[in-house]
């Protein structure tokens, strides 16, 4: 398995200036071509210029251990799994190979959750609430586990979706504004696939905006944890993991210049809240309706018919003395 270079760090001489622009001071030598490159150029992660790392990116990036020959599956599925929390060491490796390794380990990573996201917000005739689930209704076992495949099916439809969405604008996007040769949209969807996990951290709505329908907002719902600071939490965290990952690769994968592949991000996550928002809008009448709150019972009906309507009761008649 290839590990990062840890070559020494060569300063640039006195007022020497970058290869790539002429225009700015080097702040260091690139180890490998001894080229001066400046602080945009260089790439502290791997040690490299920005050229050397799209040139040679198997000497700058660990291989994925998903598609390292000799690697038992279980090590493989949690070596990639944990290479995602380093995106700027790995995501050159995203550069080289075929995409149906990044299906595949999506298939494993993805598809069950995005399966289980499905079940708490889209059946019909389990009601969740917090730490208890009910039927509506008195229907039959075999209607119950229709109607819970129904709704991972559901879920999985909407995040193909959201997915689909995502993986089609960043490849458009680093194509068009990728390195001549490098840029591919093989690339782009290995970065998707590889890194689809983290797709199901963001938020998402249902019933026009009025409901959660994401997994993190449901099992915190469902397990009675529930507190919108940590949400947020999540929400935020999961979002810049993201944004971080897909710049990365944009910018060391495909050769995206330094301003794009920070905008290129964004635009591909607001596509993909937009995709499911729509998606789930439309999909609407296969969900189940927004269940209201149950009405605030009155006092009068809480004490059982006394107070106020016993005043109003007429009084008995009095017997005549005799």
């Amino acid at each position: 398995m290839t590990t990062p270079p840890d070559d020494e760090l060569i300063p640039p001489s006195p007022g020497d200036m970058c290869r790539v622009h002429p225009e700015r001071l080097a702040v260091l030598r690139c180890p490998r071509c001894q080229r001066p490159a400046c602080f945009s150029c260089w790439q502290p992660v791997q040690r490299r210029c920005h050229a050397c790392v799209m040139a040679f990116p198997a000497e700058v990036s660990p291989s994925i251990p998903w598609e390292t020959e000799g690697v038992s599956w279980w090590r493989g599925l949690v070596g990639t799994l944990r290479q995602g929390f380093s995106p700027s060491a790995t995501a050159p490796a995203l550069a080289h190979g075929d995409v149906r390794s990044a299906l595949g380990f999506a298939l494993l990573t993805w598809l069950p959750f995005a399966a289980l996201q499905g079940i708490i917000p889209y059946t019909h005739t389990l009601l969740f609430a917090e730490r208890s689930v009910t039927l509506s209704g008195s229907p039959a076992a075999a209607h119950v586990a229709l109607d819970v495949a129904r709704a991972m099916s559901l879920g999985v439809l909407l995040g193909v979706l959201q997915l689909a969405g995502m993986g089609l604008a960043f490849a458009s996007l680093t194509r068009a504004y990728g390195l001549a040769g490098v840029a591919n949209a093989t690339t782009a969807w290995r970065t998707v696939f590889y890194r689809g996990f983290i797709v199901l951290l963001l938020p998402s709505l249902m019933a026009g905006g009025l409901m959660p329908s994401d997994l993190v907002a449901n099992l915190m719902l469902f397990t009675g944890a529930f507190e919108p600071t940590l949400y947020v939490f999540v929400a935020v965290v999961g979002g810049v993991w993201l944004l971080t990952t897909l710049r990365t690769s944009a910018r060391l994968a495909q050769g995206v210049g330094p301003g794009m592949s920070f905008l290129i991000p964004f635009v591909v996550l607001a596509v993909g809240v937009l995709v499911r928002l729509l998606a789930e809008t439309a999909l609407q009448p296969l969900m189940p309706p927004l269940r209201e709150a149950p009405a605030a019972v009155a006092p009068a009906e809480v004490d059982g018919g006394h107070g106020a309507d016993a005043a109003e009761a007429p009084e008995a008649p009095r017997e005549a003395a005799p």
